[in-house]
């Protein structure tokens, strides 16, 4: 469930700021989620393709 929040509060930062870093992942608002960011929330595998799609996001966009 909280993967999912993830995924939902992902989304709408990216339309909110435009862009996204490796450092906004493991800050507000991600820490609401667990307190690493979406580095505990995700395996390293998962982390690593959330990373890869969402600089495709953001390359196209």
């Amino acid at each position: 469930a909280k993967q999912i929040q993830f995924l939902h509060t992902l989304q709408t930062f990216i339309v909110e700021n435009g862009e996204l870093t490796k450092k906004d992942l493991v800050s507000e608002p991600f820490t609401k989620l667990h307190t690493n960011g979406f580095l505990g929330l995700f395996n390293n595998q998962m982390q690593s393709e959330i990373l890869e799609v969402t600089n495709q996001i953001l390359h196209y966009a």
